[in-house]
């Protein structure tokens, strides 16, 4: 079994060989500060902030709206309200360290338009939500599903896609960034 800072170091280099960008910090208060620094570098504006659990979302909104970022509350057109977003901030529930794969359950279409309409998608990991294989999910989204129909989105980095001539485009159909920054 692969220790937490093993994992963590393997979800970095496979998460980097796909484009993202990862970030170490030890604690959740670091970890926010750098999420919100890592904002204003990039010139961020505007941003929606998806469910996390317990105060974790108070301190982001806190963090970023002291930055002078505006916080975009999505509601029942939240598709289009996200889209004016420069940046969705998540908390994914687990990542997967062979593939360098986030994992995100949502029950909430906003939550889930969090990760995938923004150009830039920021994150929160703790290091021990990182798990080693694919395979080591199949119990937590079999019960996901089955007990709360949960929505799963795997990412792997930022969107790819390819044209007929194998021209790799990134950003075309979802973030042109993903950055994640690991705590704890």
């Amino acid at each position: 079994m692969l220790g937490n800072a093993r994992l963590a170091g393997l979800f970095r280099e496979r998460f980097a060989e796909q484009g993202g960008k990862v970030y170490e910090t030890r604690t959740f208060g670091e970890a926010v500060l750098t999420l919100t620094n890592l904002l204003v570098g990039q010139g961020v504006r505007r941003a929606v902030v998806a469910r996390m659990k317990g105060d974790a979302r108070e301190h982001v909104l806190r963090s970023v709206r002291s930055a002078g970022i505006e916080v975009i509350e999505p509601s029942n057109n939240a598709p289009h309200e996200i889209n004016m977003a420069d940046a969705g901030i998540t908390m994914p529930d687990l990542a997967v360290a062979e593939t360098g794969t986030l994992v995100e359950i949502t029950q909430d279409q906003k939550d889930r338009l969090v990760s995938t309409i923004p150009r830039i998608h920021a994150c929160l990991l703790n290091r021990e939500n990182i798990v080693r294989r694919l395979q080591d999910l199949a119990g937590v989204m079999s019960e996901e599903i089955k007990n709360r129909g949960a929505v799963i989105t795997l990412i792997s980095g930022p969107s790819k896609t390819a044209d007929i001539e194998l021209r790799l485009v990134v950003g075309v159909h979802g973030p042109h960034q993903v950055h994640v920054i690991l705590y704890g």
